[in-house]
């Protein structure tokens, strides 16, 4: 269960220096956007889980024919925002939004917070995401060990099979791998379809 007491007095604490020191070391966000801004058919509707302050969504504006929407739990950092979207200060679940209510349902750095459930999250996303719909994820795939320890006393649990576990629901369109920092950690971007094909990866 989310314990939404924790998240909500750490990023009322992180809201105001937020978008100044995250570009340090949430790698890949950028390349998620360009992918989806090249890929997403006219007229597409995309939902941010864990939008924050706006930054991804105010990426996929260059887009404007996207209907974008974000939710997080932190009214902090939607405060942040350019509000140029709809943001709802919400805990994303399943009766956050109606059955195939998106086309893109995208996550940077969501899935690695300690507090989500990885089966819950996934089943979520399925039910939300319409029909041929895109998955689009940006996350911590490996660390060191000294940076995985040091990681987990931020809440943040570094799954090396994040990724995996992901292609064996959905069908995987695009991957790209990144080193941080000298290889301390790297992190991975996927697109993914939601209707896996049978007999891929």
């Amino acid at each position: 269960m989310t314990d939404l007491k924790h998240i909500r007095n750490y990023y009322k604490k992180h809201a105001p220096f937020y978008d100044l020191t995250r570009p340090f070391f949430l790698f890949g966000r950028n390349r998620i956007c360009n992918e989806l801004i090249k890929i997403l058919p006219k007229n597409s509707s995309v939902l941010e889980v864990g939008s924050g302050t706006g930054y991804l969504l105010n990426k996929l504006s260059k887009r404007n024919d996207l209907k974008l929407t974000g939710i997080d739990v932190s009214k902090e950092m939607i405060d942040r925002s350019d509000q140029n979207f709809e943001l709802i200060n919400s805990e994303y679940n399943i009766d956050s939004f109606t059955e195939n209510s998106f086309d893109s349902i995208l996550l940077s750095y969501i899935f690695t917070l300690e507090e989500n459930d990885t089966d819950e999250f996934i089943s979520n996303i399925k039910y939300h995401l319409k029909d041929n719909g895109t998955l689009a994820v940006v996350d911590f795939h490996n660390a060191s060990p000294h940076y995985d320890r040091f990681m987990r006393s931020q809440n943040i649990i570094i799954d090396p099979e994040l990724f995996e576990r992901l292609k064996e629901e959905f069908e995987c369109k695009y991957e790209f791998e990144g080193i941080a920092w000298f290889g301390i950690w790297r992190y991975r971007v996927m697109v993914l379809g939601k209707d896996r094909v049978l007999g891929t990866g």
